[in-house]
């Protein structure tokens, strides 16, 4: 008898128990140096975003999957890269992981061309 009241008690407390972790923001207050820890959802001026929706990455070299899915997570907008990577390349190289039609996100992509002077310092 004292199990089924304890399992009726455990189900009724599971009801109140988010079933997701709620998020919790940090951010810096300008007034003074202490931290602001807020878990009731509102959102401080000053927050960061937690993903980097909208941010333009620039690389030197073409991305394998694993990095390229890694940015696709993040959320980034748009990817610039000056060399492809022939091996492991993501991007156009090997594989076109921007057009797959699957992902949840997709990102813009720009190969960039880097000029002669430029190529002469960065191997000399």
């Amino acid at each position: 008898m004292q199990n089924h009241s304890f399992q009726i008690n455990h189900l009724t407390s599971c009801e109140n128990l988010p079933t997701k972790k709620q998020k919790i923001y940090i951010s810096k207050d300008e007034s003074d140096s202490d931290l602001k820890v807020c878990t009731n959802g509102s959102h401080f001026e000053t927050e960061t975003p937690y993903l980097c929706t909208g941010f333009d990455i620039y690389l030197v070299w073409e991305p394998c999957t694993m990095c390229a899915m890694a940015l696709v997570h993040q959320r980034i907008r748009r990817i610039f890269y000056a060399f492809p990577n022939p091996i492991f390349g993501a991007l156009g190289s090997v594989q076109r992981l921007q057009g797959e039609k699957s992902l949840n996100h997709h990102y813009a992509v720009f190969r960039v061309s880097l000029p002669g002077d430029v190529l002469d310092n960065m191997f000399a």
